[in-house]
């Protein structure tokens, strides 16, 4: 718990890729996941296997800089049961498009109480739920923010499965 794992590409590329990691039960609490670029900032979980791991707190950012987007990819990743109460998840970009995306992720059962989801960009900012299972999560009093400087600002829960899913408390904005 507590590590820090930083790609930084100056001003090229960075990118951090767990691409079907199987890090089941993982002990990430605390940690912080940073990928700077002056051109695009990628962490890849696509297709990760992240169940029942502890992800407490931690700090997920990508941070593009004048050239490049921003991206958190959660693409069909497993975090069933997983724990990311209090944890800050941002992709930010100063002219690109910045996106998180959950789109099929399994995310039954998984503690996300009091995070921070934030996709800030001069272009489009868009969170996406779409087709996630999101069944008996836990996202109360979590603040998930979508803000575009100058384009669209989308937070997508097309066809994602929120049954019995806490909500209190939470806020969410699409500015």
């Amino acid at each position: 718990s507590g590590s820090k794992l930083t790609a930084d590409g100056g001003k090229g590329d960075a990118t951090i890729d767990f691409t079907e990691a199987n890090l089941t039960s993982a002990i990430l609490s605390g940690s912080e996941i940073t990928a700077n670029a002056g051109d695009d900032a990628t962490i890849d979980l696509t297709a990760a296997n992240l169940a029942d791991a502890d992800l407490s707190g931690s700090e997920i950012t990508a941070n593009a800089g004048s050239y490049g987007d921003a991206t958190i990819d959660f693409t069909a990743a497993n975090l069933a049961n997983a724990n990311l109460s209090g944890s800050k998840i941002t992709a930010d970009s100063n002219y690109y498009d910045a996106a998180i995306d959950f789109t099929k992720a399994n995310l039954a059962n998984t503690d996300l109480s009091g995070s921070e989801f934030t996709a800030n960009a001069a272009a489009d900012a868009t969170i996406d739920f779409n087709e996630a299972n999101l069944t008996n999560a836990d996202l109360s009093g979590s603040k998930i923010t979508a803000d575009s400087n100058y384009y669209d600002a989308t937070i997508d829960f097309t066809k994602a499965n929120l049954a019995n899913t806490d909500l209190s408390g939470s806020k969410l904005t699409a500015d």
